[in-house]
């Protein structure tokens, strides 16, 4: 476990690197899983640990302008991250 931010896999450039590739492959199936959900538009959305928002990114475009999204994270470079994201 990284002793600095308590999250087994670390908190750096090369884990956020790792994250994104992730989410790039697995993209189609989260949104499958969020659309079999009823995530859809004008909905309410919250992720509490979004880490770097990819899947929060993928809800936003699925709740649309008519929908809300809330994100949250904990872990200063994650959020340092999103906001790379989320101009």
């Amino acid at each position: 476990m990284n002793s600095s931010s308590g999250y087994a896999l670390g908190n750096n450039e090369e884990e956020a690197r790792r994250l994104e590739s992730q989410a790039a492959f697995l993209e189609d199936l989260t949104e499958d899983v969020l659309r079999r959900a009823g995530v859809g538009s004008g909905m309410q959305v919250l992720d509490l640990g979004c880490g770097v928002g990819d899947v929060s990114l993928l809800a936003s475009r699925l709740v649309g302008a008519t929908g809300y999204w809330e994100l949250t994270e904990v872990l200063p470079r994650s959020r340092w991250h999103v906001g790379e994201l989320w101009p």
